[in-house]
């Protein structure tokens, strides 16, 4: 058995063994008997395949299951013996104590030891998530405070792309794409989102940042005349058009796995053709929901004056559960709201409405997290009647067999991780998992 560290949990590799029941042949270990497997020479039928990392060859020198030699020169014969120590206390002995003070004095190698076989790489691989950050880019997120920043867009991109950003420690293990969206009045309907997307991938945080980058400046111009009071090219909150926009660009990326808008906006939306008063709740609630029908969630973090009401709406509409219907809001009287699919009630999914930046960041941390994958395929068969003879650890922790907080075998090649074990997974920025099967667990072909 193999223990592999793995980035956000979504490959694991365990390098394991079927050579006995499928009669592989050949003698190449020490001992002389073609096809018994003991690739140590040590005698007891194990095959014992050196990986490195340590002084040497664990060995059972006496037979009785537990391994206190050590082969240090690999002719398979125990050059040292002592108590075995468990250092880590995974219950697997790491080396053995020869001078009786209670330390490793020899520590093992990471070896492959499976009953009667060679060795047969079984690859573990759970759905990869593609999550597109859709950042609002209005005026109010440059000149609103949050917290003790004197605005709202610093503390986003730090909790995103700074040093330890979300982005920054999730990027090997979930496809990232960055946009900023907003909307001038003096640009007319027609330019409405003011949108670009990066493209979409795993390790893309460069990419990212440098767009996040490009775009980091309140759209506004103090120069250009107002307008009704108001100056026509202060970024606007089109939040509708701008789903919209993004959910084409995830329906047109063509990769297996769940897909995401990551939403982050600071108030009420309003629409490409009225940009103000703020009346888009019904346009954003529609998109949401047309983004769903399409296999694209949406998740919306409010930072700001966006009220809750609409937040859990776009949070129903995001993850396909009911909407409430609604008066419309104060200043849109006379508005229409059927553009969207309303209930008399609606459902409970999680509103995000963080007031400081700490917050923020742990909100984006758990909306990320929430979106992998507790379930691995196998691209070798077990035996479910032998299923529970495999080994499950998750951050060094023992996963048992079928139960709440353990794993289950969903078919015999597909594993899921249930309960405390699944939710270890999905918040933990670098989880450790641990998977094997002894080789007489695996389906004979």
């Amino acid at each position: 058995m193999v223990k592999r560290q793995i980035s956000h949990i979504l490959t694991i590799i365990s390098i394991t063994a079927v050579c006995g029941a499928f009669g592989c042949g050949g003698d190449d270990d020490d001992s002389g008997t073609t096809g018994d497997g003991d690739e140590g020479g040590d005698g007891d039928d194990n095959s014992d395949i050196n990986l490195g990392g340590g002084d040497g060859t664990k060995i059972d020198t006496d037979g009785d299951g537990v391994y206190d030699g050590v082969d240090t020169d690999g002719d398979g014969v125990a050059d040292h013996t002592g108590t075995p120590i468990d250092d880590d206390g995974d219950g697997r002995p790491d080396g053995i104590d020869t001078d009786g003070d209670g330390d490793i004095d020899y520590w093992f190698n990471t070896p492959i030891r499976v009953q009667g076989c060679n060795d047969l790489e079984v690859e573990f691989e759970s759905v990869t998530p593609t999550i597109l950050v859709l950042v609002d880019r209005s005026s109010s997120m440059f000149d609103q405070p949050l917290a003790d920043y004197p605005n709202r867009w610093e503390p986003l991109k730090e909790a995103l792309v700074g040093s330890s950003g979300i982005v920054t420690s999730f990027q090997s293990g979930i496809r990232f794409g960055f946009a900023a969206y907003t909307h001038q009045a003096q640009n007319g309907a027609a330019a409405c989102p003011l949108f670009h997307a990066t493209s979409i991938g795993t390790n893309n945080f460069e990419t990212i940042k440098d767009e996040y980058d490009a775009v980091s400046s309140d759209p506004v111009d103090p120069d250009v005349p107002l307008v009704n009071d108001v100056n026509p090219s202060k970024g606007e909150t089109p939040t509708g058009a701008a789903i919209h926009a993004a959910a084409a660009v995830l329906a047109d990326f063509a990769a297996i796995g769940p897909k995401y808008i990551l939403l982050v906006t600071d108030g009420e939306p309003d629409t490409c053709t009225a940009p103000d008063p703020q009346c888009g709740q019904d346009e954003s609630i529609a998109a949401a929901q047309a983004a769903f029908a399409q296999g694209i969630g949406t998740f919306a973090i409010g930072v700001g004056e966006i009220g809750l009401q609409h937040l859990l709406d776009l949070a129903n509409a995001g993850s396909g559960q009911p909407v409430q219907q609604r008066a419309a809001p104060e200043n849109c009287e006379g508005a229409v709201f059927n553009l969207g699919s309303y209930s008399t009630s609606g459902g409970n999914a999680t509103v995000f409405n963080p007031s400081d930046p700490q917050q923020l960041k742990a909100d984006i941390a758990g909306v990320v997290g929430s979106t992998r994958s507790c379930v691995y395929t196998m691209n070798e068969e077990v035996e479910l009647e032998k299923a529970n003879l495999g080994t499950v650890l998750v951050n060094d922790v023992v996963a048992e067999y079928e139960d709440e907080d353990g794993w289950r075998m969903n078919s015999s090649t597909e594993i899921e991780l249930l309960g405390a074990s699944c939710v270890a997974v999905k918040t933990t920025i670098n989880p450790d998992v641990y998977i094997s099967f002894p080789c007489e667990s695996f389906a004979v072909k």
